[in-house]
């Protein structure tokens, strides 16, 4: 796929995202949600993310990885942070996984 191709596939993914947003800020509005649920200490967070991290890492090297091992370990890292520019850094993590996996379908959409 083209720089050209890529870029527009992600301009295109990005509108559906945004929209995605606009709908869940006017059913939610914005929210100073706590991080976590109160019987998930920060700690409890951590192994949490290292254990998907470490599964994401196994079935790596055994060739049996799928979306939803790195979605999950991406996803338990947002949780095991604590200082709102980290967190923020790995919410960015998550996000471009699952541009990633969105990209994956548009393209076997488009070339099965």
């Amino acid at each position: 796929m083209t720089k050209e191709k890529k870029a527009a596939l992600r301009a295109s993914l990005f509108v559906e995202v945004s929209k995605e947003a606009e709908l869940l800020e006017k059913n939610v509005g914005l929210q100073q949600f706590r991080m976590r649920p109160k019987d998930l200490s920060r700690s409890e967070a951590i192994v949490e993310a290292m254990i998907a991290r470490t599964q994401c890492t196994d079935r790596m090297h055994e060739g049996s990885m799928t979306w939803f091992h790195l979605l999950k370990a991406a996803f338990t890292e947002v949780f095991a942070e604590e200082e709102r520019d980290l967190t923020a850094e790995q919410l960015v993590k998550l996000c471009a996984t699952a541009l990633f996996m969105l990209e994956s379908i548009e393209k076997r959409r488009k070339h099965p």
